[in-house]
């Protein structure tokens, strides 16, 4: 559905008719919405309280009495319309259908909302990304004559996007095989879906598909991005005594030269059982790649990989951090103390 848009047949001659449901009719309506709150406490919630929602609400309104034909007003016996009318009785008020419609396709519109960024909340999530898709949502309105017209298709395409943009920072997280196998888990269940829609529908649904691009695409960075990594590391079993003797560098794809293995080797045995590896190690991979002891080409994720592999089996679930978060002045002395005795060792 790319557009919603309820519409009352005759809506001037339409009046309101009060029905007040009995208990059992209520409570029947609050089990179906699980006991839990109403669709606009959601959206005052996602903007942050009450007062905006009420003025966002009021400028909802705002813009229905806005689009009503001018001819429509004219004709109204309401008390404070422009026709100049005496009424003060709510059936006499012309333009009462015209908001009734709007508050229907605004709960209508609301629902759908809600349902996406609730069974989504493991990807919508956060005060600041709900309030802006609160506001995209609203935008998402038109007005004309009075009408109200709601592009569902044009909000589905917001939270799809919040959905990928965080997808993408918790594949960022992941080691490429990982993600691999989550991204062709999603694949697979997209296409069924989408030969379930075509058998009933005879044609494709095009969130679908728009969601199976995204997937597609991500699986060929990772397999791409898989495939450099094994062919950058090239994981060498580590031989004990070249690493006490340093003749030659046993990992020539991570280091520059043996001296560079050595300066590794000694700060390593200083910081393998830290109570801090993430900033210890961290550390080492930047003042090293810096100054070019680790080759340039191995990235972060490279090394953390490397690094998890025996011998080393240091392993650092998040990435590496920043040079300026994980410098102390002990470890920058530990470090030059480090490179004077790979120095001096050398010349021996």
């Amino acid at each position: 559905m790319k557009q919603l848009g309820i519409r009352f047949t005759n809506i001037e001659e339409e009046k309101p008719i009060i029905i007040k449901p009995n208990p059992e009719l209520k409570k029947w309506f609050d089990d179906q919405h699980g006991g839990g709150k109403h669709v606009n406490q959601y959206l005052a919630d996602y903007l942050g309280g009450n007062p905006l929602f009420s003025a966002v609400q009021k400028k909802y309104k705002d813009y229905i009495n806005q689009s009503i034909p001018e001819k429509t007003k004219k004709k109204c016996m309401w008390h404070g319309c422009i026709g100049g009318g005496h009424s003060k009785n709510e059936m006499d008020k012309k333009c009462t259908m015209y908001f009734h419609e709007g508050d229907l396709n605004h709960l209508i519109a609301a629902n759908e909302f809600v349902r996406i960024t609730q069974a989504n909340k493991h990807l919508i999530r956060g005060d600041k990304v709900l309030k802006s898709l609160t506001i995209q949502f609203y935008e998402c309105f038109s007005f004309y004559d009075g009408r109200v017209v709601f592009a569902m298709e044009k909000m589905v395409m917001h939270c799809l996007h919040q959905g990928f943009l965080t997808l993408s920072q918790l594949f960022s997280k992941n080691k490429p095989l990982q993600n691999l196998n989550i991204i062709n888990d999603n694949i697979y269940e997209l296409k069924s879906n989408q030969l379930e829609f075509e058998m009933f529908n005879n044609e494709k649904n095009s969130i679908i598909d728009i969601q199976l691009k995204f997937y597609k695409k991500e699986r060929e960075f990772y397999k791409h991005k898989d495939v450099i990594i094994k062919r950058e590391l090239k994981i060498e079993p580590r031989n004990e005594s070249k690493v006490k003797n340093h003749p030659k560098n046993p990992y020539p794809s991570i280091f520059k030269d043996a001296q560079s293995f050595q300066l590794f080797d000694l700060l390593y045995n200083d910081y393998k059982n830290s109570n801090s590896l993430l900033a210890d190690f961290s550390f080492i991979y930047r003042m090293m790649h810096k100054h070019s002891y680790i080759n340039l080409q191995i990235k972060p994720e490279m090394f953390k990989l490397w690094l998890s592999k025996e011998p080393f089996g240091i392993v650092l679930d998040n990435g590496l951090k920043t040079l300026d978060r994980c410098t102390t002045k002990n470890k920058t002395i530990n470090y030059n103390t480090k490179i004077d005795i790979v120095i001096k060792t050398t010349k021996t």
